[in-house]
């Protein structure tokens, strides 16, 4: 049987995803922007005022790498923590001006490069990919859920 990788939905998923990831990461260097602090930082200005372990769930991070991440928005003055009125020992994340504008300096670098990425895509066809993507991640976290409910199940009958 011979295998090409190419045909296989998982690797050219990860492929793209590669690709995508450093050459943006490339057009925001300039910028001091990584690809996973832009993706936090948009969620922040999509979100404003959610919690840590809300953005964690949100951006799909764990809370160990969430924490890196704001960290250093918070030492770039691009987030702030602020005090939760209903819950004062809590916090929520907001995007400070700075982080505005770095956001909007952003927008139009992404925008540009996803437009060249999209090339010879009809609308209706990228609205389609984005279904079709979201199925997938559908999917695969149904498939988590049940891959884990079957490991605590497993766990319990053994002895």
């Amino acid at each position: 049987m011979v295998l090409h990788l190419e045909r296989r939905v998982g690797y050219m998923l990860g492929q793209t995803h590669r690709k995508v990831a450093a050459e943006l990461g490339a057009r925001f260097r300039p910028y001091d922007m990584t690809i996973e602090q832009w993706g936090v930082l948009f969620r922040l200005v999509e979100e404003e005022g959610i919690n840590q372990k809300g953005l964690a769930e949100r951006c799909g991070k764990d809370q160990p790498t969430l924490t890196r991440i704001v960290q250093h928005l918070l030492r770039k003055g691009w987030v702030e923590r602020r005090t939760c009125e209903q819950d004062r020992r809590a916090y929520r994340l907001a995007v400070t001006d700075a982080g505005r504008s770095i956001v909007d300096q952003l927008i139009p670098i992404e925008q540009e490069y996803i437009a060249q990425v999209m090339a010879g895509f009809s609308s209706d066809e990228e609205q389609h990919l984005l279904q079709q993507l979201q199925r997938i991640q559908d999917n695969s976290a149904a498939a988590e859920k049940e891959r884990l409910a079957a490991a605590i199940k497993g766990s319990g009958t053994k002895k």
